[in-house]
C-alpha cells in the first residue's frame, strides 16, 4: 500500500508520522484492518463486504467508537 511518496532523505520522517497515526488509533480495530487487508486478495468482493460488515459490528461498543461518536455529536451540536 503506498500512502506518500517522499525524496529517499524524507523517508524515515514519513514513515515514522504514518506509524505514530496508525500506532495512535483503536488497537482492535487496526488489528481487525489488518486482518481485512490481508484477507481481501483472496476473497470475491460480497463475501469480503460481509467480514467487513461484520468487523465493523464488533468495534460499535468498543469505548474508543463510543468515544468518539460522542465528541462527533458535540462538533455536531455547536
Amino acid at each position: 500500500v503506498v500512502l506518500e511518496v517522499v525524496e529517499p532523505e524524507q523517508l524515515m520522517e514519513a514513515a515514522l508520522a504514518h506509524a505514530k497515526r496508525i500506532a495512535a488509533q483503536p488497537p482492535k480495530a487496526t488489528r481487525l484492518t489488518k486482518r481485512l487487508m490481508k484477507m481481501a486478495p483472496d476473497m470475491e468482493l460480497k463475501p469480503f463486504l460481509d467480514v467487513c460488515a461484520v468487523f465493523q459490528g464488533m468495534c460499535h461498543n468498543e469505548p474508543e467508537h463510543l468515544e468518539a461518536v460522542e465528541r462527533l455529536l458535540a462538533r455536531m451540536k455547536r
